[in-house]
C-alpha cells in the first residue's frame, strides 16, 4: 500500500488526478480494513492518514466539496499519533502537511480563520522541533505556514535551509513558494 500511495502522490504531483484517484480508493479501503483489524499499529494509521491527506489533495485540486472532510479523517488519523507515544519523525511531519493542506481547503471555501488555526497548529506541533532541525518533514510545512500566514521573515530561513539541503517539493505549488521565499531578492525586484 505504502508504494500505490506514493505513486499516488508523484502522480498528483503532477496533476494526474484521474489517474492517482483510483490508486489512492484502492489503498484507502484496503488501510482501513487493516487499522479496524489492528487499530493499535501506528504504521497502518499513519499510512491510512497519508493516503486520507492525498485524497484531500485530489479533492481540492478537482474543486470538489468535500475536500475538508478527506482532511479532517487525515487530521484525526495523524493527531492519534501525534498526541500519543507513537510520534515519530514521518508521523509529525505528515500531520503537519494535513494541517497546511486543511489550512488550504479551508481558505478555499472562505473560511480564512478555520485557515489560520489549522496554520498555527502546524506551527505548535512543530515549534519544538524547528530549533535543531534539518529535517526537511519539519521545514517544509513549517515555511510554508509562515507564508500562509504572512510571516515571510520567519519563513525565510527555513526556506533557506530547505534549499541548502537540496530540498524540492513534488507539489510544483509548494516548490515554487518555497523557493521564491529562499531567493534573495534583488534591488531590481523592489521597484
Amino acid at each position: 500500500m505504502n508504494i500505490q500511495i506514493k505513486q499516488a502522490a508523484l502522480l498528483l504531483g503532477r496533476g494526474e488526478t484521474a489517474a492517482a484517484a483510483p490508486l489512492l480508493a484502492d489503498a484507502r479501503d484496503k488501510l482501513g480494513a487493516l487499522v479496524k483489524a489492528e487499530p493499535s499499529s501506528s504504521v497502518f494509521t499513519a499510512t491510512l492518514a497519508m493516503a486520507w491527506r492525498l485524497e484531500a489533495q485530489l479533492r481540492l485540486a478537482t474543486h470538489a466539496p468535500d475536500a475538508d472532510i478527506a482532511a479532517t479523517s487525515a487530521l484525526d488519523l495523524g493527531g492519534t499519533l501525534v498526541n500519543g507515544a507513537q510520534a515519530d519523525r514521518k508521523a509529525v511531519g505528515d500531520y503537519a502537511q494535513s494541517c497546511v493542506l486543511a489550512g488550504r481547503i479551508a481558505l478555499a471555501q472562505a473560511q480564512p480563520d478555520l485557515a489560520r488555526q489549522h496554520w498555527n497548529r502546524c506551527l505548535e506541533v512543530l515549534a519544538p522541533r524547528l530549533t535543531e532541525s534539518n529535517d526537511w518533514r519539519f521545514l517544509d510545512p513549517a515555511a510554508q505556514c509562515f507564508l500562509l500566514l504572512g510571516r515571510i521573515e520567519e519563513a525565510r530561513p527555513l526556506a533557506a535551509r530547505l534549499q541548502h539541503l537540496g530540498y524540492h517539493s513534488i507539489n510544483p505549488l509548494v516548490a515554487s513558494m518555497l523557493d521564491a521565499t529562499s531567493s534573495p531578492v534583488s534591488p531590481t525586484q523592489n521597484k
